[in-house]
């Protein structure tokens, strides 16, 4: 019998392991990113810094929305509010180097205790591992606000590195492939923010990579209890971060049980394992989320024919599976940047070969492994549709708000599973020439992998680089007037609430107003009308009514004036109305303490308060003559 060299037998390029490669590239790559990405420029990274904030202070259970956070924090994430979801907007490199040698955060004035809502409170401890240790080290160094803010992202990459190495160094198949996808742009991203994803999904691929462990590597051997008991702690904190994630657990149903000297003793394994899984995935009912109006009515449209979840999936992926794409490619900020569309197509075409065969393997895949894999990315895609159609706000009928391509990062790595290629020892005719072209085109396509991480990641990090920073001072653009400064909001806007803003108009045909506002993540109906009123006189200027329905969690929402002439120079009051609101069915306005524009009130209900709400009033400005 001849022994066939397999994608595994042959020397790694330029004798690098993939490990290897995979430190080095995540190394440079991500500490470069952690520094060149501004500060609050990921999604919902405010809310991931409060709980992280918590967790590094020892208070893992925060049990409600609000908690105190120090204000130097609050004010640090103040100064780059205003680049969220403005691509137009930009910061300067002084701003950011200003404030590293600023006041410790231990100082009197940053450390006095600030009120902060937060949407993440309910996330389990255990995903702040990194940013947790990372801020509760700078807190005890008395650094400034800023460098313990890069701390807690420098030990969030660290953890995230760490836990993806440990994966890639057990896992006896798909190294190469592992670390491709662990090093997509979006992946290497969140893991350099304070998101929990972080270490959720490294958490995830080291699950992966223990269970495949268990499956192949060293098969004449029992397993070992160190494996048993990484693969048990893998699920547990699975559970504790994301609940479906557990899922992954029972590939080991997949040949697991050959490992073990008694069949009896695997099933005792597989129920103590499901026991602490279910310990973890218990989180959430210590932490119970706001009733959501509108959940019932969508669970209701989603159950009342067996067609309507198909429906559902169909038209969600047709409507958005070009965003998805790119967002698990990688998408940037609050996802708004993007990468060269030449980026994706590289990407793009390596993700092919991926599926069309790429992964070969010495070793035999199960079909039960390959089905179940399938099943799980199918069953993890549908879960999140339909989760989202349920609880979110859904702008066009059968089609699910939410969901975004970076959550499908965690189970990408079962791909490789489903369409790996087996290629034992033994000739086989039917399977030769497959065979012996990766067998022959090895090296270049590891190659192949490494300069599509490096060029992708390098065009990254320079259109970051070039979104966020501009040579000089801090501007706005030239037609708008911005206040984009949020760590405050007035609460339920209901029926006889009244919230005001007052602005001088720079330009005199306005084009829209844009107010931040807030659903409380839920769908609230009933009319919205904003106002528009002169101050000096108190007439109505111009009034627009909306629907709260039409407002989305925690974005801009438009306005359009439709070029109502303004006196420029002339001090206006914005007038937010939902008449028909009440507690439970209203939106919320946020807005900074800081009174960031002195001489332009804020009010509520006629009573003057302390800062500013979040708006920007946008124009038209007239062109020049040539």
């Amino acid at each position: 019998m001849t022994t066939v060299k397999c994608f595994s037998d042959n020397p790694p390029l330029i004798s690098l392991a993939p490990e290897k490669v995979f430190l080095i590239c995540a190394i440079i790559f991500g500490y470069s990113l952690v520094f060149i990405n501004p500060p609050m420029q990921a999604p919902d990274e405010r809310a991931h810094l409060s709980r992280a904030w918590q967790v590094s202070i020892g208070n893992f259970y925060q049990g409600s929305f609000d908690a105190e956070i120090p204000a130097g924090l609050v004010n640090m994430a103040d100064t780059f509010v205003h680049l969220v979801g403005k691509p137009e907007e930009k910061i300067s490199k002084t701003a950011i180097t200003s404030q590293i040698f600023s006041d410790s955060i231990s100082s009197p004035e940053n450390s006095q205790p600030v009120l902060f809502r937060t949407v993440a409170y309910a996330y389990h401890p255990i995903s702040y591992l990194g940013s947790g240790i990372g801020l509760a080290f700078g807190r005890l160094m008395e650094f400034s606000p800023l460098i313990c803010f890069y701390f807690g992202r420098i030990m969030n990459l660290t953890v995230w590195i760490l836990v993806v190495w440990m994966g890639l160094r057990i896992s006896p198949v798909f190294k190469w492939e592992i670390m491709f996808l662990a090093m997509l742009p979006m992946s290497l991203f969140q893991a350099g923010t304070f998101s929990a994803d972080s270490f959720n999904n490294a958490v995830c691929f080291l699950l992966i990579c223990s269970i495949l462990n268990a499956l192949y590597d060293k098969t004449d051997q029992p397993i070992s209890v160190k494996m048993l008991a990484l693969i048990t702690c893998c699920a547990f904190a699975a559970a504790c971060g994301k609940q479906i994630y557990a899922l992954l657990f029972f590939l080991m149903l997949c040949g697991g049980y050959r490992r073990f000297e008694k069949p009896r003793h695997f099933w005792y394994y597989m129920a103590g394992t499901l026991l602490i899984i279910l310990l973890g995935a218990s989180w959430p009912l210590f932490n119970p989320n706001p009733s959501s109006i509108g959940a019932n009515e969508s669970f209701e449209q989603l159950t009342q024919s067996f067609l309507t979840p198909l429906k559902v999936l169909f038209f969600t992926l047709h409507y958005y599976h070009k965003a998805y794409f790119a967002q698990f490619i990688g998408a940037f900020g609050y996802l708004e940047t993007r990468a060269p569309i030449i980026i994706y197509m590289m990407y793009t075409a390596v993700l092919v070969i991926l599926s069309a065969g790429m992964c070969v393997t010495r070793h035999k895949i199960s079909w039960s492994l390959r089905i179940l894999s399938a099943s799980l990315i199918v069953f993890f895609i549908s879960a999140l549709i339909f989760t989202l159609y349920i609880i979110w706000r859904n702008d066009l009928p059968f089609i699910s708000g939410g969901v975004q391509g970076r959550y499908f990062t965690p189970f990408s790595l079962l791909i490789p599973i489903v369409f790996a290629k087996s290629v034992s020892t033994s000739s086989s005719g039917k399977i030769e020439w497959v065979r012996n072209l990766f067998v022959r085109f090895q090296r270049p396509l590891h190659l192949c992998l490494v300069l599509t991480i490096i060029i992708g990641l390098t065009s990254c990090c320079y259109t970051i680089y070039a979104r966020y920073y501009s040579d000089g001072n801090y501007h706005k653009p030239q037609n708008a007037f911005v206040q984009g400064y949020a760590d405050w909001h007035c609460g339920e806007i209901i029926s006889g609430k009244v919230p005001e803003q007052e602005f001088i108009a720079p330009y005199a045909r306005l084009k829209e107003i844009q107010l931040y506002l807030a659903t409380y993540v839920r769908i609230n109906k009933g009319p919205l009308e904003l106002e528009l009123i002169d101050v000096e006189s108190g007439d109505l200027v111009v009034a627009v009514k909306d629907t709260m329905e039409s407002v989305a969690n925690n974005q801009w929402h438009k306005f359009r004036t439709r070029g109502q002439v303004l006196i420029p120079g002339k001090k206006y009051k914005i007038r937010l109305l939902a008449p028909e609101a009440g507690p439970g069915n209203a939106l919320t306005w946020y807005g900074s303490k800081t009174d960031i524009y002195p001489g332009m009130n804020s009010m509520l209900n006629r009573t003057r308060l302390p800062g500013d709400f979040a708006f920007a009033v946008i124009f038209d400005t007239p062109k020049i003559a040539k």
